[in-house]
C-alpha cells in the first residue's frame, strides 16, 4: 500500500470536493493546494428542437462528447435535467454542458478551437441555447 503524506492527502481531497462543488475554489480553505482561484466557468444549456428523437438526441451526444475532448478543458460534465421538481427550478432544457477551465484564456482557447468551431454545425439541432460564464470571486 502507497503511503500519501497528510498534506498530499488533504490538497487531493481539498482539489476533488471542490471538483464536486462541495466548497468553494476561492474558499480560504484552499489558500496553499495550487488550484488557481480565477477558475472559469462555462454552463451551457440546451434547448433541442425535436427532443423526443432518439437519432436526434444520438446526434447531439455523439458531438458533445467529441466537444468535450478539447485539452483546455479541465472538469466536464455533460447531463439532462435532474428530477428535482420544484417551482424555482428550471428544468426545460433537454442538456446541459458544464465545462471548467483553468482560467479565461484557456476557454477563449476553446472557443476557437477546431472542434468547437465543428460543434457549432450542429446548431440545427437546438432551437434555444443559453450560456452562463462566470469566474470565482
Amino acid at each position: 500500500m502507497k503511503i500519501v503524506s497528510r498534506r498530499k492527502f488533504f490538497d487531493k481531497s481539498i482539489k476533488f470536493l471542490a471538483s464536486l462543488g462541495l466548497i468553494s475554489i476561492s474558499s480560504p480553505i484552499m489558500a496553499n493546494t495550487g488550484i488557481d482561484e480565477k477558475t472559469f466557468i462555462h454552463h451551457v444549456f440546451f434547448w433541442l428542437k425535436d427532443a423526443e428523437n432518439p437519432e436526434v438526441r444520438k446526434k447531439f451526444e455523439d458531438a458533445v462528447h467529441e466537444l468535450v475532448t478539447i485539452e483546455t478543458i479541465r472538469i466536464k460534465h455533460i447531463g439532462t435535467p435532474a428530477s428535482t421538481r420544484r417551482e424555482i427550478v428550471d428544468s426545460t432544457y433537454t442538456y446541459s454542458l458544464m465545462l471548467t477551465f483553468k482560467d479565461k484564456a484557456d476557454h477563449d482557447s476553446y472557443q476557437s478551437h477546431p472542434v468547437h468551431d465543428k460543434f457549432r454545425t450542429y446548431k440545427d439541432l437546438w432551437s434555444k441555447l443559453v450560456i452562463y460564464d462566470s469566474v470565482d470571486i
